[in-house]
């Protein structure tokens, strides 16, 4: 399992606070740390306990999801800079509650909530991470995106979740790479040219001219790359999509030829 699930509970009496938020026995309270830099900042409480998910005892914001287990929200969490931990998921397990990272902390101040795949809005894409989140059952989503009979990973940004959950898009530089949730690499893919050199580029260029101008309008902390990232998602939902054939999913789309065997890739 990726990440370690780690609670660190405190006694806590102190009642309810302005602003604070009941989700099911979570309390998330507002509080006040000049340690943690500008806020808002909050403490997750659970059934009168402090809560530390990674043992980090403040966090930066916190979003319940459509899941629930043992009858309790599931939650996402997100960590400050100061811990450096990143996006979690929370939820109760045998009484207790239990995180899991989803995705590493890049930038504070655009913290990774997950992008929600364009025609399913409850799956969240972790793109950094590679993972996914169902949203609706709560189920993280992981694909193997190891060369079959190496112990070589490939490295590439996700894209897209077939609609069984069984197989995942990476779009690396001049190619997709379709990975399986335990077999590695089961197709390959490769990107047409007017996709790579024209389309990609363009949104990388149109991601640095928006927060270029952002900066200019007075907005701070403008991350182009996450932009960008987001971008790439929404373009490739339009070019590329899922289509049934036998028992499993294959990816179509305008340019792309068929699966290259992955010996020749």
């Amino acid at each position: 399992m990726l990440g370690t699930a780690l609670a660190q509970a405190a006694p806590s009496a102190q009642p309810e606070v302005p602003g604070a938020k009941r989700l099911g026995d979570f309390l998330i309270r507002p509080t006040q740390n000049s340690l943690y830099g500008p806020g808002p900042h909050y403490t997750i409480m659970f059934r009168s306990q402090e809560y530390w998910p990674f043992g980090v005892n403040v966090v930066k914001g916190v979003r319940p999801i459509k899941a629930q287990h043992e009858g309790q929200p599931m939650l996402l969490a997100i960590t400050s800079r100061a811990d450096s931990v990143g996006t979690l998921l929370v939820s109760v397990q045998n009484g207790t509650p239990l995180s899991r990272l989803l995705s590493p902390l890049q930038d504070e101040n655009f913290p990774d909530w997950g992008v929600p795949q364009p025609g399913r809005e409850d799956l969240l894409l972790f793109a950094e991470s590679g993972l996914a989140l169902d949203t609706r059952t709560g189920e993280v989503l992981w694909f193997d995106t190891a060369v079959k009979g190496s112990g070589y990973r490939v490295v590439g940004t996700l894209m897209s979740v077939s609609p069984d959950n069984k197989v995942a898009a990476y779009l690396r530089f001049k190619e997709i790479l379709v990975a399986g949730r335990e077999d590695g690499l089961v197709a390959a893919y490769k990107l047409p040219a007017d996709a790579n050199v024209g389309e990609l580029a363009d949104i990388f260029k149109s991601a640095y001219a928006q927060a270029a101008q952002a900066i200019k309008d007075g907005v701070p902390h403008v991350n182009n790359h996450r932009q960008a990232r987001d971008m790439q998602i929404a373009w490739f939902a339009q070019r590329f999509h899922w289509q049934a054939k036998n028992d499993t999913w294959e990816l179509i789309g305008r340019g792309l030829g068929p699966a290259l065997p992955l010996s020749e890739r």
